[in-house]
């Protein structure tokens, strides 16, 4: 390019009728820069016309006000635009505000504006910067929160989304009819989302608030107690210095100003626009390669709609002021965006190889930057809509970046977020001070294979100082969802993560993470667990450092035998809690060996869950482990290296510089990005295999599996190697099938097929594929052998009167009784009757039962699982829960996961010595279940709390799976037949 021909100027103090082509007036002023964005942007396109070359655009200091975001299209694909020499450049959305009258509110100076755009309904804002701080809306609580007094009698709606209470009960004098009261926004803090209600009205008598739409959740924690909320913008409150109040209906804006601010010295900016810049292709072009070096961005607005009241988790639906839509290599190198509504930067579907290096992130009312979905399969209307996507790879690039102080309006908002996307690069960025989580990548709940994540590479982020107002709970430095296979998190820093209720954890591998790498992590001063895994598999942690941990030091997660986890060479050191009951797992899921532990708090030791490390070791964990004290520098003052005769090094630990996180330019960075140099992060070849059982044939020495095997290239390199299918069984009984060579090209796919024999006794276990190669990512299924249960029919049935004839009213019932350590746990009968009628009766032993209406699991119960019957194909159960009569001897029989009670499902409870007793008969028809012609499926769990076989809590299967999360599904459930 030839700066002379090529470069335009853009200034302040430009004129649109010179040519741009000079960076300041010539003498008699007859030639200078442009003055206005879309005169130097019709320029710039003339010239690519003139020339067949794309412009270079350099940008003066000063402020430019947008009437509309600064949109590039395929027509300035090739620009450049940078701020010039020394300047720095800021495009605002906003209005700077000035004519205020000087008054009096409360007793404190008042600032008074009217605004007739805002009385007209043309203009509505909630946000206001003064001399470029955030200023907030009056509110109650003026600090902390307030708590909700009930639900005024509603059930509990659990995770039935969008399906919450409609009212809520308050504490007296927390709420009342305020002024504009369908102004105020109540916005509740429940778990890990946040949800915000209009108030449709308030009953002063009864101290209850009716809301204008149902909660998008129950409002309860998972104790059960009522949610937090607080009270926006409320005029009644506005009372303290920096806050300000808009009246809709009068257009008239108050401001109670700050110590030390005049009128004159202050500046007031109210955002106008909710984009500030937008990268846009058309339908039959792509905009790619525009560069924007050295410029800021700020000032926007958005606010939900008074009908919607939040999102299910990361504020995922809340845009972002900079959009990227079907971009492909643009860069924003030294920017900032600033003082945003929404999250700072978002890129939608479509995108590719986009980048944002050395920018600072900052103000934010949501998070910093959302990498969306390729292409989305949803589970749950409340994460998403369907996106058909395409197969090309979001591959963006966040580096160097400084992202802080954001989920100022929606805390549950992220760092930044990856959602259903793989092959991007998170590297040496500084996130800090926001209220929920740091880092989160993935959106696909569970194994399902269409999650698009793989080759994710989060590395040398300094991550710290999140949701330290403790607003929300369930939450981590990294979090991360479903299939992530030859993803990497390696070489972060993360400390000061903090959380309400529970979570606050370094490093969250949740639903379905699998196949991601953890390594040279250090992790401290966690306010829970360094590491919690909720269910995973082929998840490696090594060479990481766990310290100073508030609560317990890691949770392995939950028992899949298919888990293949693996903890090797880690170091855990803590002076307050201890090794935690997630340290326990079985060495045939949690490989635990190589780790050095040790617990500097006094005498205690370390807190084995079998009594001693060589009791664990004889159990086959925490093999070649070591209780000693690794000898870090000052690990009470944050030095956590290793002194020279640390005996991790026995074990082969590798030092690592913990330094690296965080910003490589911590001092100056390049002028330009043609002086800037991108982190390594060469892509990997990748194979995900997916295994799914086709059939399973009765021969004469057992059950032949015969099972399909389907393995995709997801990366851009050539892949080749070897699985094995093979299947596992809880005993630890392992059968192989045929070794399987696969040789992909990019984005293919094949299918093979593969058998092996099992047991009669096998009716449960897991059907593996595994790879040979690092490359080779592998797969499983659980394979459920359904027990088939045969029941009578009858012509009918009723429940009698007296509890002590339940169970012989149902003689002709299909008997099940089941005993755990000599002590029968449950007598039960089952039959059909009228057709349609499930009849169930029985007693369970539990001489001391408890409820937990929140977690009925968790408490005393009996759960009730019941699906159609559909063959192989899998389907959502439907799950019912009956409680025994503990207070007032009320029968309970209440729905889950979204269930309804049938109507006519008529059901009873009563209390005797040591048990209690339960009767239901329930139509089934209401349910899409045709018994009498199809049969169906059914399964049943008993929770008892007291102390019973020897356990303190006893959850006791009967026929089916013992996971819950199983049980969800029907394939999962036994086989009933009606005689």
């Amino acid at each position: 390019m030839n700066p002379a021909k090529q470069t335009l100027f853009l200034s302040p103090n430009g004129n649109d009728q010179w040519t741009g082509r000079r960076s300041a007036p010539n003498e008699d002023r007859s030639d200078g820069p442009m003055a206005t964005l879309s005169a130097v942007q019709e320029a710039a396109r003339r010239l690519r016309k003139e020339t067949g070359k794309a412009a270079q655009v350099s940008v003066a200091h000063g402020r430019y006000p947008l009437d509309r975001p600064l949109t590039f299209t395929p027509a300035d694909n090739g620009q450049v635009w940078s701020a010039a020499p020394g300047a720095r450049p800021v495009f605002s959305g906003g209005r700077i505000l000035s004519g205020w009258t000087v008054g009096e509110h409360a007793g404190r100076e008042a600032w008074v504006l009217d605004l007739p755009e805002v009385a007209k309904g043309q203009w509505h804002f909630t946000q206001l910067w003064v001399n470029g701080r955030r200023r907030e809306r009056p509110c109650l609580p003026k600090t902390g929160f307030h708590t909700f007094a009930g639900m005024d009698g509603q059930p509990n709606s659990g995770f039935a989304w969008n399906q919450g209470p409609t009212r809520a009960e308050f504490r007296p004098g927390d709420i009342r009819a305020f002024r504009n009261l369908e102004e105020v926004e109540l916005v509740a803090y429940q778990l890990w989302f946040d949800t915000h209600h209009r108030i449709q009205s308030v009953d002063e008598t009864r101290n209850v608030v009716h809301f204008r739409q149902p909660s998008l959740g129950s409002l309860l924690e998972q104790s059960g107690e009522p949610a937090r909320y607080r009270l926006i913008n409320v005029f009644e409150a506005l009372s303290e210095p920096g806050e300000w109040y808009l009246d809709r209906t009068t257009g008239r804006l108050t401001y109670l100003p700050m110590p030390g601010e005049t009128v004159e010295n202050t500046k007031v900016v109210a955002p106008r626009l909710s984009e500030c810049l937008r990268f846009q292709s058309t339908k039959s072009e792509v905009v790619a390669d525009i560069r924007l070096e050295n410029l800021a961005f700020a000032h926007t607005q958005w606010t939900r709609s008074p009908d919607h009241v939040g999102s299910i988790q990361a504020a995922f639906d809340v845009p972002g002021s900079v959009v990227f839509d079907r971009a492909e290599n643009c860069v924003l190198f030294g920017c900032e965006i600033a003082h945003c509504a929404g999250y700072g930067v978002e890129m939608l579907t479509g995108c590719h190889r986009n980048m944002i290096a050395s920018c600072t992130i900052r103000d934010l009312g949501g998070g910093g930057i959302k990498i969306g979905h390729e292409s989305l399969e949803v589970h749950e209307p409340a994460v998403g809509e369907n996106l058909e996507g395409s197969n090309r790879r979001m591959a963006a690039t966040v580096a160097d970046c400084n992202i802080h102080d954001g989920g100022c309006i929606y805390p549950s908002a992220i760092g930044i977020w990856i959602g259903n996307a793989g092959m991007n690069r998170i590297q040496h960025n500084a996130i800090h001070h926001f209220t929920y989580t740091g880092i989160s990548f993935g959106w696909v709940w569970g194994y399902a294979a269409s999650s698009r994540g793989c080759d994710n590479r989060i590395e040398y982020n300094h991550i710290h100082h999140i949701n330290h107002g403790r607003w929300l709970s369930d939450n981590g430095g990294i979090y991360s969802l479903g299939l992530q296979s030859g993803s990497k998190v390696v070489g972060n820093h993360i400390h000061d993560i903090a959380c309400h209720h529970y979570g606050g954890w370094g490093l969250y591998p949740d639903e379905g993470s699998s196949g991601i790498l953890y390594e040279n992590n250090c992790v401290h001063d966690i306010q829970f667990a360094g590491m919690s895994i909720h269910y995973g598999r082929f998840l490696t942690f090594q060479n990481n450092i766990f310290a100073r941990m508030d609560r317990a030091m890691l949770g392995l997660g939950r028992e899949d035998l298919s888990c293949a986890n693996r903890f090797e060479r880690n170091i855990l050191w803590f002076d307050r809690d201890n090794l935690g009951e997630g340290a326990d797992r079985p060495a045939s899921t949690h490989a635990t060996a190589r780790n050095v532990v040790w617990n500097a708090a006094g005498c205690e030791g370390v807190r084995w869950p079998l009594g001693t490390l060589t009791a664990e070791q004889m159990a086959g964990r925490w093999l070649e482990s070591l209780e000693l004290d690794p000898l870090f520098t000052n690990p009470t003052g944050g030095d956590f290296t290793l002194r020279e005769d640390s005996p991790a090094y026995d074990l082969g630990f590798q030092t690592f510089d913990g330094h690296r996180a965080g910003p490589r330019q911590k001092a100056s960075m390049p002028v330009s990005f043609t002086d800037y140099s991108l982190p390594e992060a060469e892509p990997i070849a990748v194979a995900v295999a997916g295994v799914e059982l086709d059939k399973v044939i009765e021969e004469e020495n057992g059950r032949r599996v015969e099972a399909m095997l389907r393995v995709r290239n997801v990366s851009e390199l050539p892949v080749s190697g070897v699985y094995q299918v093979l299947g596992s069984g809880a005993d630890g009984r392992r059968w192989e099938g045929e070794s399987l060579a696969v040789e992909l090209l990019p984005g293919a796919t094949v299918e093979l097929r593969s058998s092996f024999v099992v047991p009669s006794d096998a009716r449960r276990f897991w059907l593996m594929a595994c790879g040979d190669e690092t490359n080779l990512f592998s797969g499983a299924t659980l394979v459920n052998i359904p027990e088939t249960v045969p029941v009578p029919a009858l012509k009918t049935w009723t429940i009698p009167e007296s509890e002590d004839e339940w169970i012989s009213s149902l003689a002709d019932g299909t008997s099940v009784e089941r005993s755990q350590a000599g002590t029968q746990i449950l007598r039960a009968r089952v039959a059909i009757s009228g057709g349609d009628q499930l009849c169930l009766v029985g007693e369970i032993t539990d001489p001391k039962p408890v409820l937990n209406e929140h977690q009925p699991w968790n408490g005393s119960s009996l759960e009730l699982f019941l699906a159609p019957e559909t063959g192989k194909e899998m389907r959502r159960s439907f799950n019912f829960v009956l409680l025994p009569p503990v207070e007032d001897g009320v029968a309970v029989f209440r729905g889950l996961r979204g269930s309804s009670v049938p109507e006519g499902a008529i059901f009873s409870t009563a209390a005797a010595e040591g048990v209690w007793r339960f009767a239901l008969r329930m139509p089934l028809s209401g349910l899409e279940i045709a018994p009498a012609a199809d049969g169906f499926r059914m399964d049943l769990i008993v929770n008892a709390t007291a102390t019973v076989a020897g356990q303190n809590h006893l959850r006791l299967p009967i026929w089916g799976s013992d996971t819950r999360s199983n049980l969800t599904n029907s394939a999962f459930l036994a086989r009933v037949k009606c005689l």
